[in-house]
């Protein structure tokens, strides 16, 4: 069988997959193999985001990405990240992130956000959201 007019095997392996989110991919072209990396540039999706538990001094955050990462949750009482503005930060890569933020004031207006990173470092941040503890 004889081809004509062919593009190099590298060029439609790279036409392909571009756009998806992978790490390397294994291409065999005039007999010989050739590995392609493939920059992951894309975010991962934050999904699913439940507030529950909300106490006095205390609130559970969970959320979904659609690839390992981790997780990262921002809180604070006015509506922007500040250096005052508390977190706390998971290290392991899981698609499910849970979180228990813990000495809250009663009756209190709390902004957060959820904010999730990839093995890539392509970070994710929601945009603010607001919950308010009951009062004593």
């Amino acid at each position: 069988m004889k081809v004509i007019n062919r593009k190099p095997l590298t060029e439609m392996v790279l036409s392909i997959v571009l756009g998806l989110t992978c790490c390397s991919i294994v291409a065999w072209g005039n007999s010989e193999e050739k590995r392609l990396k493939v920059e992951d540039t894309t975010s991962p999706v934050i999904s699913n985001v439940k507030l529950f538990d909300i106490t006095e001094t205390s609130a559970k955050i969970s959320w979904e990405t659609d690839e390992p990462a981790r997780g990262e949750i921002v809180w604070d009482v006015i509506d922007k990240v500040s250096k005052d503005s508390k977190y706390i930060i998971s290290e392991e890569f899981t698609t499910t992130h849970s979180f228990k933020i813990t000495g809250l004031l009663p009756s209190t207006l709390y902004y957060y956000w959820t904010a999730s990173v990839d093995a890539n470092k392509n970070w994710k941040v929601s945009e603010p959201s607001t919950f308010k503890t009951p009062a004593k």
